[in-house]
């Protein structure tokens, strides 16, 4: 296939991040519609990721469906806002594109991507000492690890990150939601048509709005985390059976959300009750930024650190 057909096939719409806001509920609900086409899996990560990066233009639109002609074309991967080679990355393959940018309030972000490291057997803190430490973990160099499992509080400082991309992209049309806004019965379909108009999924007729993915839980089993995200003969062995990539990452998602209990779902003040007063204030100074970028109202957000100052 030549270059000027690989890029007709090329996504015309991000949804960028930010991590644990919502997004692999936005891709179940997106392919729910008919209308998108997204990759088989939801995350290539092929922006961001330089081995994945150097495989081409071919080996991107490989996973995607050949079944989806006709329909708008796009990838979510929240990895691509925080990691800024990525928009670099994306510019030199796509001209113009479209981006949607779904930010959840800081903390709670924080906490839910804190709980993910826990279950996956990436974290050993307490939330507290984790927030403590996070800068000096991430100063270390050549090391991608502690970027893509310990960046709590450096997540959801957002204003850096959106400003990087309008740097890149200045004339790309930018969408700001607020995770609130998506997952609230009141407001969700509302919103969820938004991001639909706005990618070009036009008259929108069909979708499953109850669909809900990767909520906030602990592992029932740490044997079975272990054997899900450490190295293991067992792992190993399954892995030589299953041939497909696809079937294995099936089979694992289903064994890990067996192996998942959900958390309370209200724990906000206990939780910011955790967080040093500097972090609080240097989100509360970030989300100023955000609100001049993005034109949301990030009132409630400011006022629930204000609350536990």
């Amino acid at each position: 296939m030549v270059m000027s057909d690989l890029r007709s096939c090329l996504p015309s719409f991000f949804v960028v991040g930010t991590q644990k806001a919502g997004t692999t509920t936005l891709y179940n609900m997106l392919l729910s519609t008919g209308k998108v086409s997204l990759p088989v899996t939801k995350e290539t990560h092929f922006f961001n990721d330089v081995s994945r990066y150097e495989k081409g233009v071919e080996w991107y639109l490989q996973q995607f469906s050949k079944d989806d002609k006709g329909m708008v074309v796009g990838e979510i991967d929240p990895d691509y806002m925080f990691f800024q080679e990525s928009a670099l990355r994306i510019k030199k393959t796509i001209n113009i594109p479209r981006f949607v940018f779904i930010l959840r309030e800081p903390v709670m972000r924080a906490y839910s991507h804190y709980l993910m490291s826990c279950r996956r057997g990436y974290e050993c803190l307490s939330f507290k000492e984790a927030l403590e430490v996070e800068d000096s973990r991430l100063s270390v160099q050549d090391n991608m690890f502690p970027l893509k499992h310990h960046s709590y509080i450096a997540r959801g400082l957002y204003s850096e990150q959106i400003r990087s991309f309008r740097k890149v992209f200045p004339g790309s049309s930018m969408l700001f939601i607020k995770f609130d806004d998506l997952f609230d019965p009141e407001t969700k379909f509302k919103t969820f048509i938004e991001i639909c108009d706005f990618i070009g999924a036009r008259d929108v007729m069909e979708v499953d709005l109850d669909v809900q993915s990767n909520r906030s839980s602990e592992p029932r089993s740490i044997l079975v985390r272990k054997l899900l995200y450490g190295e293991s003969l067992l792992k190993k062995i399954v892995g030589k059976l299953l041939f497909s990539r696809f079937v294995r990452i099936k089979v694992f998602r289903l064994i890990e959300n067996m192996n998942l209990r959900t958390t309370a779902k209200d724990e906000s003040g206990k939780v910011i009750s955790e967080v040093p007063v500097e972090i609080r204030q240097k989100i509360k100074h970030d989300l100023n930024e955000v609100e001049s970028l993005t034109s949301l109202d990030l009132s409630s957000w400011k006022e629930l650190l204000d609350n536990k100052l």
